[in-house]
């Protein structure tokens, strides 16, 4: 298997409870997933949804306490942006924070003894779960809940496990050094993150042309900056 085969999407689907069980998740940080479901109103077929870091940190067995990620809701129109972020803005602080989508909204919400960073994202209007996910750029991210099951992509699951780095060929692509650089910053970032976090990428190659371009867009960062 290589890594552009994440476009070979297989999604499988289970209860939030049997995937709460299953993985044994931290009963507060559960909380705070269905206090924020409740919040935003999650619906499987219209939206909003919760989606990505949190779920893959379920799986990754981390417990409320060592919790340092965010919450991101992933809309399906207009007015449900509009109702999401009027709502949370009467009943918690909203955090002024730029972020690489303009129109997204970010909230800090206090649960026990943490602070935890609620955005809502309007990168754009999704149909579906599925539109969703298959936007990502990495696998490890591709999981979708709407507070009664959860939906992902099979790799999602084995690159968790594995803390393997497959990503979506059809935003990034790593297979040269040159010509295909993504111009996307904010995913080379990503990346990065992951690799010192211990994962890895599968072609020792690919390995090495990401760095090389991340190399090179830390070095043209510099030279804007002179």
């Amino acid at each position: 298997m290589t890594m552009s085969d994440i476009n070979s999407d297989i999604f499988e689907q289970i209860s939030l409870n049997d995937f709460i069980s299953h993985y044994n998740a931290d009963s507060i940080l559960i909380d705070v997933i269905k206090d924020v479901c409740f919040c935003v109103k999650l619906s499987h077929k219209y939206g909003p949804w919760i989606a990505g870091g949190v779920l893959r940190r379920i799986v990754q067995g981390v417990n409320f306490e060592n919790y340092t990620g965010d919450i991101d809701i992933f809309i399906n129109n207009r007015e449900q942006y509009n109702e999401i972020t009027e709502y949370l803005t009467r009943h918690h602080y909203k955090h002024e924070t730029k972020s690489i989508w303009s129109d997204t909204y970010s909230y800090n919400i206090k649960y026990y003894t943490k602070t935890i960073l609620v955005q809502v994202i309007k990168k754009e209007f999704f149909e579906s779960p599925e539109h969703v996910i298959k936007s990502f750029d990495l696998c490890n991210s591709m999981l979708i809940t709407d507070g009664l099951n959860v939906l992902y992509n099979v790799k999602a699951i084995e690159n968790i496990k594995t803390r393997t780095l497959e990503y979506n060929k059809k935003y990034v692509d790593f297979s040269t050094s040159a010509d295909k650089t993504p111009s996307q910053g904010w995913v080379l970032k990503r990346l990065e993150k992951f690799l010192s976090n211990g994962y890895e990428f599968k072609n020792k190659h690919e390995r090495n042309n990401f760095l090389t371009i991340l190399n090179k867009a830390k070095i043209s960062s510099q030279e804007q900056y002179m």
